[in-house]
């Protein structure tokens, strides 16, 4: 059984909703006090037993809004990333969010070793936005026609955990060589 671990980088604006969504894929839960940030990057790991796969998942929380991406992003963080979730503010105070993240897929599109990518409308517990939702569908197109193998997109609340587990399960088949049916999480 492979034993290698597969590099998820969690990225995204500043307060999206990044780091209480790693909290929730590693705990469960969001257990982060509401309007804390996080102050530096936390590389953690998580074993996901699925099917016939145990697939090790190191996940790079990146800390920081747009404006420092690009220092970040020179010093490594995406070096050997397989996989990332480019989270976003989908609840209706996340307007400029989507804009920002688009910014961050620009700089992120050309990692060699990134294959998928899960755009994760972060807050989903807050409401819904028409216009939050329009601007990630044309993001989710945009995204799509990128250099990605596969891209998938998905509302999840770390708070009360909707989609996180399934969020879990596609990253996992994903990175163990399965299948990912978009449409059961």
């Amino acid at each position: 059984m492979e034993r290698k671990p597969h590099k998820v980088v969690v990225v995204g604006p500043q307060g999206a909703g990044k780091t209480s969504l790693v909290n929730a894929l590693l705990y469960g839960r969001m257990d982060w006090p509401n309007g804390t940030q996080a102050m530096s990057t936390k590389i953690s790991t998580k074993t996901v037993v699925s099917e016939d796969a145990e697939v090790i998942l190191q996940i790079w929380d990146w800390v920081g809004g747009t404006k420092h991406f690009a220092r970040l992003a020179r010093t490594g963080f995406l070096t050997m990333a397989e996989a990332a979730i480019l989270a976003y503010d989908c609840s209706p105070q996340g307007r400029r969010s989507v804009g920002d993240a688009r910014d961050i897929y620009d700089a992120i599109k050309a990692t060699p070793t990134l294959r998928y990518l899960w755009l994760v409308g972060c807050r989903s517990d807050l409401g819904a936005d028409d216009d939050v939702e329009a601007s990630a569908r044309e993001l989710y197109k945009y995204v799509q026609a990128g250099p990605m193998t596969k891209t998938f997109k998905v509302s999840v609340s770390a708070k009360n955990g909707t989609g996180m587990a399934g969020l879990v399960r596609c990253i996992a088949a994903c990175l163990s060589g399965r299948d990912c049916d978009s449409g059961s999480y």
